[in-house]
């Protein structure tokens, strides 16, 4: 019988500890597991708020991606819109006639406004 108590070490040690020291293990282990789903806890949150901003990481790529794209297309319309060529047209459409002769007009600085 005193050999199988020396061969389980963890068993003899429970029993040879006063009653103080045992409840003082109970609390130990029960604190320790509270710890060990605390943390279980823990990292499934991390884990789930990594996997969500990861996603959210990669929308916003995908979004600057197709901004890119889109930014690229206005910018080749507007070169195509301010070309000479373009500009040629919307002048004779609109009827503009070149300038031959500027004139300016002179005011006095005595006369404000005159009829």
């Amino acid at each position: 019988m005193n050999n199988s108590s020396i061969l389980n070490f963890p068993i003899s040690l429970i029993r040879a500890l006063p009653l103080k020291l045992r409840f003082n293990l109970k609390v130990f282990w029960v604190l320790f597991l509270i710890l060990i789903i605390t943390l279980l806890a823990f990292y499934i949150f991390q884990f789930n708020a990594l996997t969500s901003e990861t996603y959210k990481i990669q929308n916003s790529q995908k979004k600057i991606n197709e901004f890119s794209v889109e930014n690229e297309n206005l910018e080749i319309q507007l070169a195509e819109l301010n070309s000479l060529a373009n500009i040629e047209t919307l002048i004779k459409e609109f009827n503009f006639e070149k300038v031959d002769k500027i004139h300016y007009i002179k005011i006095l600085e005595s006369q404000i406004v005159k009829e």
